[in-house]
């Protein structure tokens, strides 16, 4: 459930809480019936109070179908499938790909920070790194070798296919030199 779901049912559920409280204690008679006929006459009467039920009414109304129409969407996959039979089903999650990802990226020499992400749909798994290179490194070459060296490693030990790899160098890491006294 997205975070934007979460505070809307939050929201109507106060909401909920606080209209079952007025129904109770206007059914418990705590509540005059004088009181409820007078804020129900005031609806008709004054034109501000019917404009703030009307929108209260339509934020409701629009809470209540979100909310309904949040279950319904697709969800994007956890983890990309690597194998479904009668027996059952195996799933790698996106956190497993993404230990893969770094572990193998961290094996390149020349690569002094990188952060990945990871994306998966039913054609193949698409990665995002985005990497701080040390300085005086071929870039291209530098890419290239860990585009591939990750596209291997994944493949080779998580058995899932790999759709496409993006690096985007972020940054050029300066080298620190320490003067000889």
């Amino acid at each position: 459930m997205r975070i934007l779901d979460r505070v809307l049912l939050a929201i109507y559920t106060i909401l909920i809480i606080i209209i079952s409280v007025i129904a109770m204690a206007i059914a418990l008679r705590w509540i005059p019936a004088d009181t409820v006929y007078m804020y129900i006459r005031s609806v008709y009467d004054n034109t501000q109070v019917a404009i703030a039920v009307l929108i209260v009414g339509l934020l409701f109304l629009v809470i209540s179908l979100e909310l309904l129409l949040s279950g319904s969407r697709r969800r994007a996959p956890r983890g990309a499938m690597l194998k479904s039979d009668g027996t059952g089903s195996v799933m790698l999650s996106v956190n497993a790909i993404d230990s893969m990802v770094q572990r193998s990226a961290r094996m390149i020499e020349g690569i002094k920070d990188i952060k990945s992400s990871v994306s998966v749909d039913p054609e193949g798994t698409q990665i995002m790194l985005s990497v701080q290179v040390e300085q005086d490194v071929k870039i291209p070459e530098l890419t290239d070798n860990l585009q591939s060296q990750v596209k291997e490693y994944v493949e080779n030990y998580g058995g899932i296919k790999i759709k496409a790899i993006t690096v985007r160098v972020d940054s050029i890491s300066p080298t620190t030199r320490y003067k000889a006294e």
